[in-house]
């Protein structure tokens, strides 16, 4: 029987260049737990945004026929790579350059099964130099724009999303990501699971000077204008939903209690069950 452990290496913590692969975090636990196991069996699955590697090899080892990985970051490409090799899944796995002009660039007319993702999401200060893995823009939805806009184009009937994020909005929905979801899928049945704890936008955006040394200018600008837009706080959440499956957007809180997700997992090592 095929093993499902997976061992990942990643950067540490510590390393702060623009090309990090991200250190294990909460929400590559939440993924884990959301799989869905029976749908990936012997299905192709698309990955946008490899990273390390670590939910593309669960995807081959829970049973996907083949997983196609796409980042910009070469560094992620080389030690996702190497991940890759060592879970023995390179005959399923394959690693492709990503394109920032146009995500889904690199696997034009492609169609796949199952659409997995955990993109970059971190509200970032304009004009700040910042992790790829992290910077998407004041409300930390750049990215994701991009990867709804042809998402259909790319999976098949019936064919099954998955992605975990962060998405703003006040102390009880993320009433962004609502306006995005249901300008991207009007009428989809969707699933939003919410970590159970939220953190306010205004704590998370003064890490950027307190940790990162950014100008504290940029930061209040932010800030103000969140709110202006009544954006108080900031959710993780999993996204999942079946194409073509009728409904609307639906809000739950996920099955447990998950570490806090600002903080990486086990910053010493760099494994992953």
């Amino acid at each position: 029987m095929k093993s499902e452990h997976v061992t990942v290496l990643t950067d540490k913590f510590e390393y702060k260049g623009w090309d990090q692969v991200i250190p294990i975090q909460p929400e590559q636990i939440f993924f884990y737990d959301y799989f869905e196991k029976e749908r990936l069996q012997n299905k192709r699955v698309l990955e946008i945004g490899l990273g390390s590697g670590v939910l593309s090899i669960k995807a081959a080892k829970l049973g996907a026929k083949s997983v196609v990985a796409l980042d910009i970051n070469p560094r992620a490409r080389a030690i996702g790579g190497f991940n890759v090799v060592i879970n023995n899944v390179q005959d399923i796995v394959d690693i492709r350059s990503g394109c920032a002009d146009d995500i889904y660039r690199p696997v034009k007319d492609e169609k796949f099964d199952y659409i997995i993702s955990n993109p970059p999401f971190e509200p970032t200060p304009e004009n700040e130099n910042y992790y790829l893995n992290s910077a998407a823009g004041i409300y930390g939805l750049d990215f994701l724009h991009a990867l709804f806009k042809d998402l259909n184009n790319h999976l098949n009937e019936n064919g099954f999303v998955q992605i975990v994020t962060m998405a703003p909005g006040n102390k009880t929905e993320p009433f962004l990501l609502t306006r995005m979801l249901e300008q991207y899928f009007p009428g989809q049945e969707i699933i939003v699971d919410l970590d159970h704890q939220p953190i306010g936008y205004d704590q998370f955006v003064d890490r950027f000077v307190e940790i990162f040394d950014m100008d504290r200018a940029r930061v209040q600008k932010m800030k103000e204008q969140a709110s202006k837009d009544q954006v108080t706080d900031i959710f993780m959440v999993m996204i999942c939903f079946e194409k073509g499956k009728n409904g609307s957007i639906k809000y739950r809180h996920s099955k447990k209690l998950y570490e806090n997700w600002t903080t990486p997992l086990g910053k010493e090592q760099s494994l992953i069950e």
